[in-house]
C-alpha cells in the first residue's frame, strides 16, 4: 500500500488499522470507549482526535500513534480475509 507522510491525523490510516485487526466500528468503539459516530467522523476526516484518543486508537489497533499521520490508499475489501483472535 502506498502512503504519504503528513503532520495531521489521516482518517484513512485509522480505517486501515481498524480493518487490519478485524474490528468493525462498533467493536473499536467498545475497545476505545470512543463514540461510534465520532469514530466514523475521524475516519472520514470530518473531525480530528485529541491526543488521548490517538493513543487509545493506537493501543487498540496495535500501531504507533504516528501511524495515523500517514495517508493510505484504501485497499479493496476482498483483500481482508481474517479476524482478530482472542
Amino acid at each position: 500500500m502506498a502512503f504519504h507522510q503528513s503532520d495531521k491525523f489521516e482518517g484513512s490510516a485509522l480505517e486501515l488499522a481498524r480493518t487490519a485487526v478485524g474490528f468493525e466500528l462498533d467493536e473499536l468503539s467498545e475497545e476505545t470507549e470512543i463514540n461510534i459516530k465520532r469514530l466514523a467522523m475521524l475516519e472520514t476526516g470530518t473531525a480530528y482526535p485529541s491526543c488521548s484518543e490517538v493513543n487509545s486508537l493506537a493501543k487498540a489497533t496495535g500501531v504507533l500513534p504516528k501511524f495515523f499521520n500517514q495517508l493510505w490508499v484504501k485497499a479493496p475489501s476482498h483483500c481482508w480475509n481474517f479476524r482478530r483472535k482472542y
